[in-house]
């Protein structure tokens, strides 16, 4: 009995030493979330090098990288860089809010990156997702990658997707500084990572990329009311007239009534006064007089005698006519002769 019990606690103390040495041994899949943290995988950009031998592959990490960079929009505007609070987006609430996340290529020359890259967008909550598209990949919205871009970094010639844009449009819902940040968060190369192992490539720097906006509440502006309608009136008044409809109206000004059809017509516009038509013609300089014209003395002569013979003439017709009425009145009998 002594020995099996010796024997029992030896080899539990032989299983206890060689615990430590078997676990580091088991290698966890990386999308086990429980059972183990996942391990970083470096970026790879695999290089074909050919050989006398035939054909060889390495896998450069040191010279691999990625960036991203991260643009807002407002209303439809032009993209800007908003990375800090102070740069921030000015919007109001209720406005488009646009976010555009770019991943490129910034390795050295000569090398394509290959795998799988998750970019990390989480909304801020002063806005509420619409809609998006990717020009590789797309960006989920629900389940475990929710609010991750999943973006394969080879199309499927194998020929390089890079550069990859994603657009984001939200609506803005509320006032206040609020934050958005793109990641590079995970990768996975040959399923590796199932699901991804945290990124990493040669220049953690450029890896995220923030755009700051700054909600405004929004101003709604009333537009003044419309003037009132006519007021309506019931009756035979003079004043009033009837529109085509039956109803009467006050006559409003610039308007008159047609006593014998009821109806208002609209005043004529006053004409705009005719103007005269000026000639341009020079006047006519005035002519010159006529010298003074100089009778000649026989003419003179002349005109005189033909008056002193009509004086004459109306002399002798005269006495000739007193001499006839004179014997007329002497044959006449006298009552001194009876």
């Amino acid at each position: 009995m002594k020995r099996a019990r010796l024997l029992f606690g030896s080899a539990l103390f032989l299983l206890a030493l060689a615990t430590p040495t078997m676990a580091n041994a088991i290698v966890l899949p990386c999308d086990s979330v429980v059972a183990c943290l996942p391990r970083p995988v470096p970026l790879e950009c695999p290089t074909v090098q050919i050989t006398e031998g035939g054909q060889s592959v390495s896998f450069n990490t040191e010279f691999c990288d990625l960036a991203v960079d991260k643009q807002v929009s407002i209303n439809g505007g032009t993209f800007v860089e908003a990375d800090t609070a102070p740069d921030a987006a000015q919007a109001q609430v209720g406005d488009t809010v646009t976010y555009k996340i770019k991943v490129t290529n910034n390795s050295s020359e000569g090398l394509t990156p290959h795998g799988i890259v998750y970019v990390s967008d989480v909304l801020p909550g002063g806005v509420t997702y619409v809609s998006s598209s990717a020009t590789a990949g797309n960006y989920i919205t629900n389940g475990f990658f929710a609010n991750y871009w999943y973006l394969p970094l080879l199309n499927g010639d194998n020929t390089s997707n890079l550069p990859a844009t994603l657009t984001i449009t939200t609506t803005s819902n509320a006032t206040g500084l609020y934050q958005n940040t793109a990641t590079l968060a995970k990768y996975d190369i040959n399923g590796q990572c199932d699901g991804g192992c945290p990124y990493v490539d040669a220049n953690a720097a450029n890896d995220s990329n923030d755009a700051w906006i700054d909600p405004q509440i929004q101003v709604t502006r009333t537009p003044p009311p419309p003037p009132p309608p006519p007021t309506t009136s019931v009756g035979s008044d003079p004043d009033l007239c009837s529109n085509l409809d039956g109803f009467q109206f006050t006559v409003p000004a610039g308007f008159t009534r047609d006593k014998q059809t009821n109806i208002c017509t609209p005043d004529q516009p006053p004409q705009a006064p005719k103007v005269l038509s000026v000639s341009t013609t020079a006047p006519t300089p005035p002519s010159e007089p006529s010298p003074p014209q100089v009778l000649a003395a026989s003419t003179l002569s002349n005109t005189g005698s033909s008056l002193v013979e009509s004086l004459i003439a109306g002399l002798l017709v005269i006495a000739t006519l007193g001499l006839a009425i004179y014997g007329r009145l002497a044959r006449k009998p006298s009552f001194l002769d009876i």
